[in-house]
């Protein structure tokens, strides 16, 4: 008797599964996660649909870039508001390449004293002009 192998059961997805696995990808679910809630119990089988399904592949990366931006802006604006200002410096910091050294470089010296010496008002409008 020849025993038929039976292959991995296939999986065809709605636009509305594709669209919630793609706002979870957002909130930061992993492969696994994503897996279950496509009702696939083996995260391998997640993995193969993403090369079949170019749509899947595509709300996750959608997703996970929205959430992102959202986030991203959330915190510009909370940066520019002049109400948080440990926001402020952390956007200065890794947006702006703005440092806090304890002694300025000699080229920028009269630069550094200038902006240290800004009240945070002033400092926020400074950033806004030159950030967008």
């Amino acid at each position: 008797m020849i025993k038929k192998k039976v292959g991995r059961p296939g999986k065809v997805y709605t636009e509305q599964e594709i669209a919630m696995i793609g706002r979870y990808a957002g909130l930061g679910a992993n492969m696994k996660q994503m897996a279950y809630l496509a009702g696939r119990k083996n995260a391998d089988y997640f993995g193969e649909d993403l090369n079949k399904f170019p749509a899947l592949r595509e709300a996750i990366e959608f997703g996970r870039a929205s959430a992102a931006i959202a986030v991203m802006s959330t915190a510009y604006e909370m940066a520019v508001s002049g109400n948080h200002p440990a926001m402020t410096a952390f956007w200065l910091k890794t947006r702006c390449n703005w440092r806090e050294a304890k002694e300025p470089l000699p080229e920028d010296a009269d630069k550094d004293a200038k902006i240290k010496a800004l009240p945070t008002s002033e400092l926020i409008a400074l950033v806004k002009s030159k950030v967008g």
